[in-house]
């Protein structure tokens, strides 16, 4: 299981460079890759859904991978829990106001890319301690 972020550079939208400025990151999307060939995120067009791995990496060079694959978080329980979610809107609002406004990953009707990541991960056994301020 791979986490994978895309640059900047790789889309030219408006919302791509907001949301980098927004979040003081060079990223504007973020999937998990599946060793099954699939790979789970929520995007702009489709909402939250998994497709395939070759459908989603269009410039490989233009991506990061953080290869999670033996670590404690289990792969069949995330895997479960994106395709739970499969269907669910993109949060537009969520994603714009997010880097704003940062709020904590509930039980959700939509999603953003890194809020379904994430809380997919955590699903799978991701271990996380608040953070204090």
């Amino acid at each position: 299981m791979i986490i994978v972020f895309k640059h900047l550079t790789h889309d030219n939208h408006w919302i791509d460079s907001f949301i980098s400025v927004g979040t003081n990151s060079k990223y504007i999307h973020s999937q998990i890759n599946f060793s099954n060939g699939y790979a789970g995120s929520a995007w702009m067009e489709y909402g939250a859904t998994l497709r395939s791995i070759e459908n989603t990496i269009v410039y490989p060079f233009l991506f990061d991978y953080i290869d999670i694959t033996d670590t404690d978080i289990d792969e069949q329980k995330c895997f479960k829990f994106m395709l739970s979610q499969v269907g669910k809107q993109f949060d537009m609002m969520g994603a714009i106001v997010a880097t704003l406004f940062p709020r904590p990953v509930k039980h959700r009707d939509t999603w953003h890319c890194s809020e379904l990541v994430f809380a997919t991960l955590v699903y799978g056994g991701l271990q996380t301690e608040p953070i204090n301020s």
